[in-house]
């Protein structure tokens, strides 16, 4: 089996979808006097000994590569923009002769209740970034390390505001932007393991060729400690083992992150209860 995520270091630099400005995640560049230095947020070490002189650091600013930033100290909206800057490109409706954006004001966050860190961040654009090169794609992690969230999360992500009641009622649409992921949580407690592997991997059902459009992406999830049927061999070198709740930086406990998921799902529920009570008779 492959190592864990969190024992792997990840830095990404992205090329958005609009084709101009660029991305960074897992680093970010400090003054040092007259030259600037690449932190690994996950060490808080230099990845090496060089140093970026100013004129190349205001170049890349200049073309729209903001190595300075720091995905955790952003606010929220900031974040979201970020992650789908590299996932949608972003473009105006027309409805009833007005031009409305893709994602409006108040639909711009998919799920308030959802924790964001750098670290499911990554995460996202890993996963997206293999459906985009047809890469399958197998997450594997213990009960409670958020994989069907992240999933749910990241494809929220991707729906337009004025699309969004008609795809949650079912309403088939058309949107060249957006793709449909199909998720099969799971997939290691059922006999039919041998059939979710032909379908991920070889494109069939029973033999035959799927006739899939291109924008449905089939992703799927195992549980380390639920293993009822071993997965064929095929898929093993698939499983990306996404481990437990990880922090992203090193002197916090990952303890503190799930910490931040208790809190947000009890806000949540004394939020219903309290919703509840008003509007009961």
């Amino acid at each position: 089996m492959k190592k864990t995520w969190e024992k792997s270091n990840y830095p990404y630099l992205f090329f958005n979808e609009d084709g101009e400005s660029f991305t960074t995640l897992g680093f970010h560049a400090e003054s040092r006097g007259k030259e600037y230095v690449l932190i690994n947020k996950k060490t808080q070490q230099p990845f090496s000994d060089y140093n970026i002189p100013r004129p190349l650091y205001d170049a890349l600013i200049r073309n729209h590569l903001p190595i300075s930033e720091d995905f955790n100290t952003m606010e929220r909206r900031k974040q979201l923009q970020k992650l789908r800057s590299i996932m949608v490109k972003e473009v105006t409706y027309t409805q009833d002769s007005k031009t409305i954006p893709m994602f409006t004001e108040e639909d711009y966050d998919p799920d308030p209740n959802y924790v964001l860190t750098m670290d499911n961040a990554k995460k996202i654009i890993a996963i997206h970034q293999r459906l985009r090169v047809g890469i399958p794609v197998i997450v594997m992690g213990e009960t409670g390390c958020g994989k069907t969230k992240l999933i749910n999360f990241m494809s929220l992500l991707q729906i337009p505001s004025a699309l969004k009641d008609q795809l949650q009622t079912m309403i088939i649409v058309k949107i060249p932007e957006v793709y449909t992921i199909l998720f099969l949580d799971e997939v290691n407690t059922t006999e039919a393991v041998g059939l979710v592997k032909e379908i991920i991997c070889d494109n069939r059902i029973n033999g035959k060729p799927l006739s899939c459009d291109a924008k449905l992406k089939i992703i799927a999830a195992c549980n380390p400690y639920r293993r009822v049927q071993p997965l064929p061999q095929s898929l093993l070198p698939l499983v990306w083992d996404f481990g437990t709740l990880q922090s992203d930086v090193a002197n916090i406990s990952a303890n503190s992150v799930e910490s931040a998921y208790i809190r947000q799902m009890i806000v949540k529920f004394v939020s219903f209860v309290t919703n509840y009570h008003v509007c009961q008779p």
